[in-house]
């Protein structure tokens, strides 16, 4: 459900933030979407740049659990008054120890100066507005994604917000059966880019073919799939099998040098939502 609060006293508000999530609750580890929007008010400056969103969860006491902090799907130099910028986001929910109500605040800020403008709502401090609240669930183990065989070691990205693993021709996913309808979420990033044609991945369990696409793009895509029961097999455990037609020997291109291994596509996340 959207949430917004009557207005600051400070200057004047610039726009009215709202926030939904998909759902009231969500699970330590899950993705969730998330829809933003802001209603532009007569009272939004000729901006000179673009102003960042802040978009941070709190824990009971107000203390950061993380961020989600991004640039609008319209740039704030473009916003008109009157307008209503509305757009979603998709975001995995960090493996973070706190479980219990969260508190979404939004705002937004300048990058270069980290200066502030002012919104409806009341503000936290800082010009930090509370919008939406949601119960942060424990862990679902049950609904996790493992990486079985075919995978390199994992890689960090240096400021710690992205992991992920490369993999060569064929590598393999583990999931637990749950005897039931489920959604399988992949993120990844394949290197078309490097090919006289796009690479083709396909996806299987037990040699029962579950999709086969093209990668078009090097950028990172964020894979759905509707499951069925009868997709998973009979076993508890479940390899899901994951092959792309080419590869590609980095040559120091993407990590230091002396690197020889052989990739085709990079996963950063896995999840199986359980219906």
């Amino acid at each position: 459900m959207f949430l917004t609060a009557g207005c600051s006293p400070s200057d004047p508000a610039v726009a009215v933030p709202f926030v939904d999530f998909s759902r009231d609750s969500v699970s330590v580890g899950s993705p969730v979407d998330i829809g933003v929007r802001f209603d532009v008010l007569g009272t939004m400056p000729d901006a000179q740049e673009d102003y960042q969103v802040l978009l941070h969860v709190l824990d009971t006491s107000g203390e950061l659990l993380w961020a989600m902090d991004h640039q609008p799907a319209i740039p704030t130099s473009e916003w008109e008054p009157g307008q209503s910028v509305v757009y979603s986001i998709r975001e995995k929910i960090p493996l973070y120890p706190y479980v219990g109500e969260a508190t979404v605040a939004i705002g937004l800020y300048s990058v270069s100066s980290g200066e502030r403008l002012t919104l409806s709502g009341v503000d936290l401090g800082q010009r930090s507005y509370p919008v939406e609240t949601f119960l942060l669930e424990p862990r679902n183990d049950s609904e996790q994604v493992q990486f079985l065989d075919g995978w390199y070691q994992e890689e960090i990205q240096d400021d710690g917000r992205n992991r992920w693993r490369w993999m060569g021709d064929r590598a393999a996913l583990g999931v637990r059966n749950p005897r039931g309808p489920a959604r399988l979420y992949l993120e990844l990033q394949g290197r078309p880019d490097l090919f006289d044609r796009p690479q083709r991945i396909s996806l299987s369990i037990g040699g029962r073919s579950l999709f086969e696409g093209l990668l078009g793009t090097e950028e990172i895509i964020f894979f759905e799939r509707e499951l069925l029961a009868g997709d998973f097999g009979s076993t508890d455990e479940v390899a899901l099998e994951i092959k792309v037609d080419q590869t590609f020997v980095v040559d120091g291109e993407l990590v230091a040098g002396g690197d020889e291994r052989e990739l085709g596509i990079r996963v950063f996340y896995g999840y199986l939502k359980v219906h």
